[in-house]
């Protein structure tokens, strides 16, 4: 659905530990850092439609976003815990622990918590199933 996500943060020296945390965990690799910019993942072409790439950028420190989730997929539940620790040993906030959450009357999903960030948007991971 998504090709590429930037993400903006006032403060990239404090977010890096906290993105390479949850992105190594999630098996997704770091493919640059400038000062201003970090890189995950891999960019799509016309060859590889199905990469994505987030980049996280610098700048004026957003506006609070309460209602902003950012949600990673993970392979499996243990992904998703390990996901969580990664984030809480970076720097994020507990907002309650990993587990299943319901999403509706019919669909039972292993999204967590979320790791609060500073501007109140959230971080977390899921699994496509009950894995």
């Amino acid at each position: 659905m998504l090709d590429h996500v930037s993400i903006t943060v006032s403060d990239i020296a404090s977010a890096e530990p906290f993105y390479d945390a949850i992105m190594e965990v999630l098996g997704i690799v770091k493919v640059g850092r400038r000062e201003d910019w970090l890189g995950y993942g891999e960019r799509a072409r016309p060859a590889y439609p199905d990469r994505v790439y987030l980049s996280i950028r610098k700048g004026a420190k957003p506006e609070d976003a309460f209602g902003r989730h950012w949600c990673f997929k993970a392979k499996c539940r243990s992904r998703v815990d390990a996901f969580w620790d990664a984030g809480i040993a970076s720097g994020g906030r507990d907002d309650g622990p990993p587990g299943l959450r319901k999403l509706s009357r019919f669909l039972l999903r292993g999204i967590p918590w979320g790791i609060p960030t500073a501007t109140g948007s959230r971080r977390s991971a899921t699994t496509p199933s009950d894995q």
